[in-house]
């Protein structure tokens, strides 16, 4: 069982090649692990989706958009730089079409922070 993430380093990939010379699945083991990968609970049928949608937290929410919306190679907004942010339009969920990729100026401008950050300089002048 290797870990996600985990690097072999060519002598122990060598090694698992030889241990595992030879070995072959029969038909039985294949056709088992393919039914136990259709029965693996994804998305809405996680038992855990409805229990996430209700406490729903910052940062596992905005890495889950960031890996399942396609980023487009223009912002969304401007159509003019290359988005770096993911941004929700209002309602905080996992619906995508509640989300978009924007560029940091175009984020700032729909959340209201850029207004904020210039405000806050007039004050200090």
């Amino acid at each position: 069982m290797t870990l996600k993430g985990t690097k072999f380093t060519e002598e122990h990939k060598r090694k698992i090649g030889l241990a595992n010379k030879g070995k072959h699945m029969s038909e039985e083991q294949k056709k088992f692990l393919s039914e136990l990968q259709k029965t693996r609970q994804r998305g809405k049928n996680n038992n855990n989706y409805g229990r996430l949608k209700e406490n729903i937290k910052y940062k596992p929410l905005h890495a889950y958009m960031r890996k399942y919306i396609p980023k487009p190679e223009l912002c969304e907004c401007c159509n003019q730089v290359p988005p770096y942010e993911v941004a929700n339009k209002g309602i905080y969920d996992r619906d995508f079409k509640n989300w978009s990729w924007l560029c940091r100026k175009c984020h700032m401008m729909l959340d209201g922070r850029l207004n904020k950050l210039i405000e806050n300089r007039r004050n200090r002048s």
